[in-house]
C-alpha cells in the first residue's frame, strides 16, 4: 500500500506543471472575460471574442439582449466577431451618432460596391444607398 502512494506522489509530483498551467489559463481567461465585459459590454473570448454571446442572444430574445447592451453601454458599443473572420461593427441606438452617419460627416462612411449590390434591391437607389457624390446631388 505504501509503494502505491510513493509512486501516486511520484506521478502527481512530476505532472504537477501542467496541472498549474491549467489553473493559471483558467484564471486569466476568467479575469479578462469580468474585465472585457465591463469595458466593451459584452465578454471576448480568446479567439471567438463576442461571437458566444451573439448565439445566446439569438437563442433568447434578440431584440431584448440587445436592447440590454446598448443600455449598458450607453447606445453604442462595437461588437468584435471572431479573429479569422474580420467582423467588426459598430452598434448605435444614439440619435447623435446617427446624424453624424446621415449628415454631418457622411463622406467619412464609405459604403462600397459589395454594400451598394448587396442592397440595391432593398434601398434602390436613394440616398442611402449612395457614395459621396450621390448624396450630395440628392440633398440639393
Amino acid at each position: 500500500m505504501a509503494n502505491f502512494f510513493t509512486c501516486l506522489t511520484f506521478f502527481l509530483l512530476q505532472h504537477l506543471y501542467l496541472f498549474e498551467l491549467a489553473i493559471a489559463a483558467t484564471v486569466f481567461i476568467a479575469f479578462q472575460l469580468f474585465t472585457s465585459r465591463r469595458q466593451h459590454g459584452l465578454p471576448i473570448w480568446p479567439v471567438l471574442r463576442m461571437l458566444p454571446s451573439l448565439i445566446y442572444g439569438l437563442k433568447t430574445n434578440l431584440y431584448e439582449w440587445l436592447t440590454h447592451v446598448l443600455i449598458r453601454k450607453n447606445g453604442t458599443f462595437a461588437f468584435q466577431g471572431p479573429w479569422f473572420t474580420n467582423l467588426e461593427c459598430v452598434i448605435t441606438s444614439d440619435p447623435r451618432n446617427l446624424e453624424l452617419l446621415l449628415r454631418a460627416n457622411f463622406s467619412s462612411f464609405p459604403k462600397g460596391k459589395f454594400f451598394r449590390y448587396t442592397l440595391r434591391d432593398l434601398l434602390g437607389d436613394g440616398i442611402f444607398n449612395a457614395e459621396n457624390e450621390g448624396v450630395n446631388v440628392r440633398k440639393v
